[in-house]
């Protein structure tokens, strides 16, 4: 009895921190250095307990950047030029309705989006400073 809760336990703890970690799949860049020759784009994910302990992935003109958790931050590096940010559909987190940040960037500048949960849309979205 006392083996299969601590069982339990062990991997309640698991799920609880391992869920909600993030993990960028481009190389990371300085949040505060601007390059000559590309833009740097930071996305935070701010503190939500509707689907805290999931994660989201967000997509740049349909490449992932990354998986945020919750407080989560995921900075990168892209050419100057159109740019589409969007959250990959998820069942119950990410809603297809919801619009994604279109916009166009320049090199040498930083620009900063956040990743929120919108109760219109009963949905995460990414928002513009």
């Amino acid at each position: 009895m006392a083996r299969s809760l601590g069982c339990m336990l062990m991997a309640s703890v698991l799920f609880l921190f391992g869920c909600t970690s993030t993990q960028q799949i481009l190389p990371r860049a300085n949040q505060f250095k601007t390059s000559d020759e590309k833009a740097v784009i930071t996305v935070e994910r701010k503190y939500s307990r509707r689907g805290g302990m999931r994660q989201v992935t967000l997509m740049d003109n349909g490449q992932a950047v990354g998986k945020l958790g919750n407080c989560g931050r995921l900075t990168w590096k892209r050419p100057a030029g159109n740019m589409k940010l969007a959250l990959k559909e998820s069942f119950g987190m990410v809603n297809a309705s919801v619009p994604p940040i279109e916009e166009s960037v320049a090199t040498g500048k930083i620009y900063k989006y956040y990743v929120v949960w919108d109760s219109k849309q009963n949905s995460f979205a990414v928002v513009s400073e």
